[in-house]
């Protein structure tokens, strides 16, 4: 599909970028990219253990591989561990 995260970034531009919400808060940082339907799933590490996002349109609002981060607005309750 052409929603997946691999379909539109290659894998190693991924993994290792810096996750961040749109106010800021840095998440964590891309350890892995599971190929899922509908949507490719980013396996972050942040400072509390892993968190699994949903790399949709929804969720994932700017990824910048240049300088390195993906900005996330991401739904109440995911960031929750």
């Amino acid at each position: 599909s052409s929603s997946a995260a691999s379909d539109v970034y290659k894998r190693q531009q991924l993994l290792g970028i810096k996750v961040q919400t749109s106010t800021g808060t840095v998440v964590g940082e891309v350890t892995e990219i599971y190929e899922l339907d509908p949507n490719d799933i980013l396996r972050v590490q942040s400072h509390k253990g892993e968190i699994m996002i949903p790399f949709s349109k929804e969720i994932v609002l700017k990824v910048n591989v240049d300088e390195k981060y993906i900005v996330i607005d991401p739904p109440d309750g995911l960031l929750d561990l």
